[in-house]
């Protein structure tokens, strides 16, 4: 296996996208059988970017461990690449559900909606609805708590969404029997 060693320092926001690629991830080496047996990974050479605001793909080369001698690597260099955006911040009107109250019970909330922020990359913000997230709140669990109030929670969110905060974080409601 290749082990990356990076130093990226990115422009304010931006991130990486995903995860960094290593090209090939792993190479064949050859050498004495009583030395090859303790090498795990290669290290390769020091990758420093700053002031990152777009993709990138850098050849680096992997470097023999240096307390082993008459290694041969099939490969001297590997491509390490990722995918890098603009993130930006938004937020949504969700409508939440009321989980597990009693039928002989009926709840009223002075709203039916919490604002949902959240961070994701300017490339996805587009697929991002109220549809994107289900927030529900636990009658039971409030109850069961002794709370005067209902806790929303995120149940559902994309996987590429992050930072999802919701507000407010407490909601009153009121019983009707």
């Amino acid at each position: 296996a290749l082990k990356p060693n990076l130093n990226i320092n990115y422009q304010v926001g931006y991130k990486l996208l995903g995860d960094v690629t290593i090209a090939p991830d792993s190479i064949t080496i050859s050498g004495a059988e009583s030395q090859l047996k303790n090498i795990d990974f290669l290290e390769l050479e020091s990758l420093k970017l700053t002031n990152v605001n777009a993709d990138f793909s850098n050849n680096v080369a992997i470097l023999k461990p240096s307390k082993i001698k008459n290694i041969k690597l099939t490969i001297s260099k590997a491509v390490i690449s990722a995918k890098v955006d603009k993130f930006t911040e938004g937020s949504l009107q969700v409508p939440f559900k009321l989980q597990n109250v009693p039928s002989d019970i009926k709840i009223t909330t002075l709203s039916e909606t919490v604002l949902v922020t959240f961070v994701v990359a300017l490339s996805q913000f587009s697929r991002v609805s109220e549809a994107s997230f289900v927030v529900e709140c636990d009658y039971e669990m409030s109850k069961k708590n002794e709370l005067g109030y209902l806790i929303p929670k995120i149940v559902l969110k994309p996987d590429f969404v992050e930072n999802v905060k919701i507000i407010p974080t407490k909601i009153d409601f009121l019983i009707q029997k």
